[in-house]
């Protein structure tokens, strides 16, 4: 269940909790099996999840994004290291944290 919260993160970032409903996932690092599920906008989606490690699949990742992203604001990225930080920001705001980083610090998803 711990990796269906982080799901429902982006989607509460964004302003909608529940976009993504009834989720479910399975991962098996052994076998090297992993997919998610979910409901969007009434719409069933059913994922297979490239299995890296603990790397996220960007691929996925940018599905979920796609499910959430509406009107002037879309998801941003600040790379940091082995990690990344996202921003649900309309381009005039990424504009501004991005100045404040120095420049070059915020970009659209996948960036």
């Amino acid at each position: 269940m711990a990796r269906v919260r982080t799901w429902r993160s982006p989607g509460s970032c964004a302003g909608s909790p529940d976009a993504l409903s009834e989720l479910r996932d399975h991962v098996d690092l052994g076998e090297e099996e992993a997919w998610i599920e979910y409901t969007a906008n009434g719409r069933r989606n059913s994922w297979p999840i490239d299995v890296r490690d603990d790397w996220a699949d960007l691929l996925v990742v940018g599905y979920l994004i796609d499910e959430l992203e509406d009107g002037e604001r879309r998801f941003h990225v600040q790379h940091n290291g082995q990690a990344m930080t996202l921003f649900f920001l309309d381009d005039d705001a990424a504009a501004r944290l991005d100045a404040l980083a120095g420049g070059q610090a915020v970009s659209p998803f996948p960036g």
